[in-house]
């Protein structure tokens, strides 16, 4: 036994030097046994590399996929099976487990107990069991392969003389009895790339006969003891002396009530802002047109105006550092955890883009109005590739409306706020900010008709009719993503809306 006391050691010999240290002792027993091209039992090297590949290119995470439907088919008739004749459990477990491998390797199906191939996995795995540790068996003294089987010492050479006409009957009966049958499994790709294969290619039948034979055994091998696990230790009577873990609860909340909320008065919006980024076009070609727009927030803010504190100068001492750190970790903290919002009047103001079908009559609009809302730390823009892929697909033919959201201290919306937004921002201002858009300043009807960058106010009665009823001329469906997601939600709870 050879210990490796440190990474280094460990990364320079099995990975730098992979090649030189992937070998494993000689198990002559098994080899003279017919197991020479079974990847479990050979020395490392090209054979051993080229068998590696074969089961590489049939079981990666892509191609098991493939094999779902025959898993799925087989697991409800094994189900079944298990209902109608518990008792015979085992069989029926044998049956099922070699079933899937034999499916999947030869394109046969078992039916019944009977079938060639079950019987075959069962004389097989008695075989390869009475074998033992074989890799230490005095086979290895070659010699003894030409004595008498009466001498002493030759148990494995007798073993090996026994099962070797058992282990070619295992490579080769699959071969026969499937030979000809297109069905689409492992050892019918082979055979299709071995015919095609280059001259350069070592490959032979009985490679794909080994790799075939491996894949066989193991799966048949390693599943049926892991379904006999699943099946008999998960009886009622086993599963009796584990109690149900009871349900957790959570401890109960009072969630805050949204402030109430409006569009600042007009007397306060004087003189309106420009929009910091010039006109663009989308990043996709979908027949819709891009437009920016301004509206201002919700007014009153939750939240107190905090001024982002001061930071200290890069060669202050450590002591002081970490004395602002601390004053300013308690102030947050104790904004944060009141639960009386505090209603400020800062005005600040929110953007959108707009993405509107293009030649879209507002009468005829009738199809889906999307508004998106960004995760914290991004922007409006981030759905431009959702929105790419979305209204290329046949979907578009439903959307007519797309609104992508911008928080006041995000993008475009963050260069107009600049200060006044402070170091403080409370989640559920978002969701009366995105509140305060769909009631006072989302236009009533979708409509190719270009609107003004700054959103006019609605009229007050189509503002009193959102507050209680849905849309008049709209459907709509909102999308958030975290912080956008939760912030949604949060005002449709909180007003129990349907719009």
């Amino acid at each position: 036994m050879v210990i490796l006391n440190s990474v280094e050691a460990a990364v320079d010999l099995m990975e730098k030097r992979s090649s030189n240290y992937s070998d494993r002792a000689p198990l002559p027993a098994f080899t003279r046994m017919g197991w020479s091209k079974a990847l479990a039992t050979m020395r490392y090297g090209q054979e051993f590399r080229m068998h590696r590949r074969i089961l590489q290119q049939h079981f990666n995470k892509a191609k098991i996929r493939n094999y779902e439907s025959i898993q799925l088919l087989e697991a409800r008739t094994f189900a079944r099976n298990l209902l109608t004749d518990p008792e015979e459990k085992k069989n029926i477990i044998n049956r099922f487990t070699t079933s899937i491998i034999t499916h999947i390797t030869y394109g046969h199906r078992v039916t019944s107990d009977e079938d060639p191939y079950v019987i075959l996995v069962e004389d097989i795995g008695r075989g390869n069991a009475e074998t033992g540790n074989a890799s230490g068996a005095l086979l290895d003294f070659q010699f003894l392969e030409y004595l008498p089987s009466w001498f002493p010492g030759t148990y494995y050479v007798n073993h090996a003389r026994k099962w070797a006409p058992k282990v070619k009957e295992f490579h080769d009966l699959p071969f026969e009895r499937e030979e000809g049958r297109a069905k689409a499994c492992l050892v019918t790709s082979e055979l299709q790339a071995f015919e095609d294969k280059d001259a350069n290619s070592t490959k032979t039948i009985s490679d794909i006969k080994g790799a075939a034979g491996q894949t066989y055994i193991g799966g048949a091998e390693t599943h049926f003891i892991w379904a006999w696990a699943r099946v008999v230790y998960a009886t009622p009577s086993t599963m009796s002396s584990y109690p149900p873990i009871p349900p957790f609860t959570w401890d109960s909340i009072v969630p805050r009530d949204l402030l109430a909320v409006f569009p600042p008065p007009d007397s306060l919006l004087h003189p309106p802002p420009s929009l910091p980024s010039p006109p663009r076009k989308p990043i996709f070609d979908a027949p819709y047109t891009l437009s920016t727009h301004i509206f201002p927030a919700a007014h009153l803010r939750t939240t107190d105006y905090v001024p982002v504190p001061p930071t200290p100068p890069p060669d202050a001492p450590k002591a002081e550092r970490q004395a602002v750190a601390e004053q300013t970790a308690h102030t947050l903290k104790a904004l944060r955890t009141s639960l009386t919002p505090r209603g400020s009047p800062q005005v600040l103001w929110n953007c959108a883009n707009r993405y509107v079908r293009n030649g879209l009559d507002g009468t005829q609009a009738r199809g889906l109005t999307l508004f998106f809302a960004h995760a914290n730390g991004f922007m409006k823009e981030i759905w431009e590739p959702v929105l790419q892929h979305l209204l290329a697909s046949p979907a578009a033919s439903i959307i007519d409306e797309v609104w992508t959201w911008e928080s006041v201290q995000h993008g475009d919306a963050f260069l107009i706020n600049g200060d006044k937004i402070g170091g403080v921002f409370d989640w559920t201002d978002n969701a009366r900010d995105i509140l305060n858009f769909l009631t006072y300043y989302l236009p009533s009807t979708a409509s190719a008709a270009a609107l003004p960058t700054h959103l006019p106010r609605l009229p007050p009665a189509e503002s009193e009719h959102r507050k209680t009823n849905p849309f008049r001329h709209r459907t709509f469906i909102a999308v958030g993503h975290s912080y956008g997601g939760c912030t949604s939600y949060v005002l449709f709870v909180d007003r129990d809306r349907d719009v």
